[in-house]
């Protein structure tokens, strides 16, 4: 039989408190967003804003086993219809103040070596695209062919 959990008022719904007295390490709100690390999520999943935060998947479990794939998709149009566009994929940095900014990365692995493959600068409104060390044999350019 399954949890059935009804919120019949506009409080928290679901709300999952640890041994440390924390009350808002996990809470589903009357409008049913997820927050972790925050009572009052603002968005469908809500991460407390206090320190970075990374998302992630674990590396897989089985020994001499390659990782998973995560993908992070844009809805798409309805199946049938004529000449309708699918939603964009957004990242965004933070919200900056005053001479602060905020960026953009994209990251890659080679050789057991992280490689900033675009990164887009706020304060500079620049980009770079390539690897930002060395790879041998390869320039930023080359590594790049095939890019339209």
């Amino acid at each position: 039989m399954p949890l059935w959990v009804e919120n019949a008022g506009a409080g928290l719904s679901f709300r999952v408190d640890d041994a440390a007295g924390d009350t808002t390490p996990f809470v589903v709100d009357a409008a049913g967003k997820i927050g972790i690390g925050t009572a009052a999520p603002s968005y469908l999943l809500s991460l407390d804003g206090d320190t970075a935060r990374t998302i992630g998947m674990e590396s897989h479990t089985t020994a001499d086993t390659a990782g998973n794939s995560l993908t992070l998709q844009a809805g798409g149009a309805t199946t049938g219809a004529t000449n309708k566009n699918g939603g964009d994929l957004i990242l965004t940095g933070g919200i900056s103040t005053g001479t602060g900014d905020s960026n953009v990365y994209i990251k890659t692995y080679y050789d057991a070596t992280q490689y900033n493959i675009l990164n887009l600068y706020g304060n500079k409104r620049g980009v770079t695209l390539g690897p930002t060390a060395a790879v041998s044999g390869v320039d930023a350019f080359a590594w790049g062919a095939g890019l339209a």
